[in-house]
């Protein structure tokens, strides 16, 4: 066979087979409704915990007390509140922790130098939990403690803190007392008590008509110990004025020291809780007298009350609240939040 004659073998194209893509798996109505579930869950719960960060987290956290740079919280303060028991109102546990962070910046400073180590916070712990045994274990202090803390609602290092403030308190308290001297200028008072000013202005009247003091003391004072002394109080020094005595404020100093011997004061409020008036007569004066012992103790006492209140005066000391300052609706909240706490 001639090599022309020769055919070629045959070239037929072969059939190619074409896979189509896999089909994605169709969700069923069932699981994409448990993913619509939990996607509106999840984004609920984050509203709902949004808005209870905001509504109940959040304002506990803000500043309700400033004295200069230390912050005391909403959240601290309600706690102290609980703490309280109702012992104190909102407006005096204010001037309360404001007065220990006054303690905790002053005590420190010159010429006072007064701190207080861990070691001796534990020593007054342990000497309040010993109470009047002599001795008490370690186990019987730690479970003692434990008790006080969590009764307290403070924690551990807040209880600690109040404790070494207190304990500041104490020896800044001694320190001023000890420098009191014990002659001062003093004036020989009377005074009479009445339940209303309209009686007040009546034996003011009688007086200027020219009623002996002391008669018409024991004849009208509700305060029935003094009356039957024709009202006498004795000698007073000025720092000891302010000081309560029995059931009544003996006020106000700077009126009195700036009465000369027999001048008598207008009828004065003597007491904003029981609202009752008095009027003081300035029998006579002294310069320079040596106090009586309880009237030394009553100015010592004072001290502590005269430096709180000269702090005040000369640190920055801001109250806050939910708007612009401490406002009636800051009160409001915070009665709140202790009546939804006390539950």
């Amino acid at each position: 066979m001639s090599q022309s004659s020769r055919r070629p073998p045959s070239r037929r194209p072969t059939a190619r087979v074409v896979t189509p893509p896999p089909e994605k798996p169709k969700l069923s109505r069932r699981r994409t409704a448990i993913i619509w579930s939990v996607v509106v869950a999840v984004v609920l719960g984050l509203a709902i915990g949004i808005g209870y960060y905001v509504i109940y987290a959040l304002p506990l956290q803000q500043t309700i007390i400033k004295v200069n740079s230390a912050e005391i919280t909403a959240d601290y303060f309600i706690r102290r509140m609980l703490q309280s028991g109702g012992a104190e109102d909102i407006f005096t546990m204010m001037q309360t922790i404001t007065n220990e962070e006054l303690i905790r910046q002053g005590a420190p400073r010159a010429p006072y130098g007064i701190r207080v180590t861990d070691e001796e916070v534990t020593s007054a712990l342990k000497e309040a939990a010993r109470g009047e045994n002599e001795t008490i274990s370690e186990p019987e202090f730690r479970a003692w403690y434990r008790n006080e803390v969590n009764e307290s609602g403070l924690s551990d290092r807040e209880y600690r803190d109040l404790t070494r403030t207190y304990l500041m308190a104490q020896l800044l308290g001694q320190y001023l007392g000890a420098r009191v001297p014990s002659v001062a200028e003093q004036v020989h008072l009377q005074y009479m008590v009445f339940e209303s000013y309209e009686d007040a202005v009546e034996a003011a009247g009688r007086l200027e008509e020219g009623a002996d003091f002391a008669e018409l003391a024991r004849e009208v004072s509700i305060d029935t110990v003094s009356a039957e002394e024709g009202g006498d109080l004795g000698w007073w020094p000025e720092d000891a004025l302010g000081i309560q005595s029995g059931t009544a404020l003996l006020s106000p100093p700077s009126l009195l020291f700036g009465f000369g011997a027999g001048e008598v004061s207008q009828p004065a409020l003597l007491d904003q809780d029981t609202m009752v008036y008095a009027i003081f007569k300035v029998v006579e004066r002294a310069a320079a007298m040596e106090m009586e012992e309880d009237m030394l103790n009553l100015v010592k006492q004072r001290q502590m009350e005269k430096w709180l209140d000269t702090e005040m005066r000369t640190q920055t000391i801001t109250f806050h609240g939910r708007n612009n300052g401490f406002d009636s609706e800051t009160h409001a909240w915070i009665t709140w939040q202790l009546s939804r706490r006390q539950k």
